[in-house]
C-alpha cells in the first residue's frame, strides 16, 4: 500500500500478489542403459491494482458516471487532493508445461531425445478511466482559487470530463513446443564431440471470443480494426520458412 497521488488513506494504492509454482519430476529407469524424465509443472501469477477503499457507490449519492465498479470516480478540484487514482486493473497468468526427456547410453554415445509442450492463458483487465476521470477548476462558475473550484463542483460543471466505456479485459493463449535430440561423443579420453538439433515452435495469441484486433487499414473500412474470426483468420501473416544456424 502506498499513496500515489492523494494524502487520502481511502485513494492510495494497493497491489496484492500472489505467485505459486508447483512441478511433479517422474524418473524412471527403463533399462540399465536408458533412463527418462518426466516433468509437470503449473507457475500462477496473479496480482490487482485497486484503491484502498472500493465500497463508495456513487452512483447512490447522486454521482451517475454510468461505472460498474463501486470504486469513486478520479475527481480533481483544484488545491484539493485528488480521489479515485487506481482504478481495477492487474493481470492473471498461468502457464502449465509437459516435459520429458530420455537419456541412453550406448557404447561412447550419450544420446537425449525429448521435447515440451507448454501453453500459457493471460488475463488482462486493465481498465484505466473506466470508472471516470472529472475535473473541476474554477472556469465554469467565474471564480478564482479554492473557492471557484468548489463552487464547479458543487453545481457540477466539470471543466473535462471523460469516461471509457466497452470491456477492456483480455483472455489470451499462447501454445508453445519444443522437440530436440542430441548426443555426446567420447572421442577419446580427453576429448568429446557434442552436437544435436531443436525444433521451437511459438503459436500467436489467441481465443475463442473473437475479440483481438489490430489496426488494418487494408482489411477494413470502418476505422481500421480488424478483429480476429471476422475480417481476418489470424493477428499475423502468415509464417515463411526459414533456417538459422551457428
Amino acid at each position: 500500500m502506498a499513496p500515489v497521488g492523494s494524502q487520502i488513506y481511502d485513494y492510495f494504492e494497493v497491489a496484492p500478489i500472489h505467485v505459486q509454482n508447483v512441478a511433479v519430476v517422474y524418473n524412471r529407469m527403463l533399462s540399465p542403459s536408458i533412463s527418462n524424465q518426466l516433468l509437470v509443472g503449473v507457475n500462477y501469477f496473479n496480482q490487482v491494482f485497486n484503491d484502498a477503499n472500493t465500497n463508495f457507490n456513487v452512483q447512490s449519492l447522486g454521482f451517475m458516471t454510468g461505472a460498474p465498479f463501486g470504486n469513486a470516480p478520479n475527481i480533481t478540484i483544484t488545491g484539493f487532493d485528488p480521489v479515485g487514482m487506481t482504478p481495477p486493473e492487474g493481470r492473471n497468468d498461468i502457464t502449465g508445461h509437459l516435459t520429458d526427456q530420455l537419456s541412453w547410453v550406448k557404447g561412447k554415445h550419450q544420446i537425449r531425445l525429448g521435447g515440451e509442450f507448454r501453453q500459457a492463458q493471460l488475463d488482462e483487465f486493465y481498465k484505466r478511466h473506466s470508472v471516470g476521470s472529472f475535473t473541476f477548476d474554477g472556469t465554469r462558475v467565474g471564480g478564482s482559487g479554492l473557492a471557484g473550484a468548489l463552487a464547479d463542483f458543487l453545481a457540477g460543471y466539470t471543466s473535462a470530463a471523460t469516461i471509457a466505456i466497452g470491456d477492456p479485459e483480455r483472455q489470451v493463449f499462447v501454445n508453445t513446443w519444443e522437440l530436440n535430440a542430441g548426443d555426446s561423443w567420447q572421442l577419446t579420453r580427453k576429448l568429446s564431440f557434442n552436437y544435436g538439433v531443436r525444433y521451437d515452435y511459438v503459436g500467436p495469441l489467441h481465443n475463442g471470443n473473437k475479440d483481438l484486433s489490430v489496426f488494418r487499414p487494408e482489411m477494413t473500412s470502418i476505422n481500421g480494426i480488424a478483429f480476429q474470426g471476422n475480417q481476418i483468420g489470424s493477428l499475423y501473416q502468415q509464417r515463411q520458412p526459414g533456417a538459422e544456424w551457428c
